[in-house]
Order: structure tokens, then C-alpha cells, then sequence
């Protein structure tokens, strides 16, 4: 028996991860062909919710808040899928899901790039460059002066 709600939470998973990446077209093609399992009725409210979930998530690329969200959302989708079904299209279907996940979650495993929140990930080169008294800048976590230097801290004005 396969754990079926491992198997939600890893095509929640999948999705989150690859909606607004280059993933997202191989997870799309497989995942309608997974959807087209349960109905075209289902599978087309599904796509519809899919393709919903990519355009929040692009939307806000760097927000994880909506990608967690919609995770969550589809860890949900996923189980109610399965529960439906009977034990051993339940399993054939956890399965698929499984595989399907797994490989998403290679292929992102692979580029070797990622990046948390206020963080820059780069997959291969990255050059900053600054001109005619610019700043070059590829992340500020701290702020930016121009003009006169500022105080040193701790340093006492003389009057």
C-alpha cells in the first residue's frame, strides 16, 4: 500500500516548485495526463485551478507565503483526488503522483541554484558592472549612501 498522503503532499510540492520556473510545462503535461485519471469533468476544473496557481505564483515570484498557500491548497485537492478512489487505483495513481514529483523535484535539484527570500540565485555567470560614479549592486541587504560619508558609529560629534 502506498502512502497516499505522502504522495499529495509531494505533488503539492511539485507544483510550488516548478510554477513560474521551466519546469512547469513537462509538470503540467504530466500532470494532465495524471488528471485525466479521474474524469474530464475533474481534470478540467483542475487544470483551470493549475493554471490559476501558476499565475498567482508568478505574480509573486519572491512571495513564499503564496507558494506555501498554494501548496497547501493542492496537498488538500490531492487527498480528497485520492480518497476518492478505489484501493487499487488509489495506489496505481499515489504512485504516479510520486514518480511524477520526484521527477520535478530533480530536475530543480539539478540546476544547482536556489535562493531564499531577499536572495539572488544565479545559474551561471553574473557580472555587475558600474559607470560614471554609479553602484553596482546584485543584493543590498543594508542601504545605500550617497554623497558625504556618514559617522562612524560610535563616533561623537566635536562641537
Amino acid at each position: 500500500m502506498v502512502d497516499w498522503a505522502a504522495a499529495a503532499t509531494a505533488g503539492a510540492t511539485a507544483i510550488a516548485t516548478a510554477a513560474g520556473t521551466g519546469l512547469w510545462q513537462d509538470l503540467h503535461t504530466r500532470l494532465k495526463g495524471w488528471l485525466d485519471n479521474l474524469g474530464e469533468r475533474k481534470a478540467e476544473r483542475a487544470l483551470l485551478r493549475l493554471e490559476a496557481t501558476r499565475a498567482e505564483i508568478e505574480a509573486a515570484p519572491e512571495d513564499t507565503a503564496v507558494r506555501e498557500n498554494a501548496e497547501a491548497r493542492w496537498r488538500e485537492r490531492f487527498e480528497d483526488f485520492l480518497d476518492e478512489l478505489e484501493p487499487a487505483e488509489r495506489d496505481a495513481l499515489a504512485r504516479e503522483l510520486l514518480t511524477l514529483a520526484d521527477a520535478v523535484l530533480d530536475k530543480a535539484a539539478q540546476t544547482g541554484v536556489v535562493a531564499g527570500d531577499g536572495g539572488l540565485a544565479v545559474g551561471g555567470d553574473l557580472t555587475v558592472k558600474a559607470r560614471d560614479q554609479g553602484i553596482a549592486v546584485a543584493n543590498n541587504q543594508g542601504g545605500i549612501n550617497i554623497g558625504a560619508n556618514p559617522p562612524r558609529p560610535g563616533a561623537e560629534k566635536k562641537a
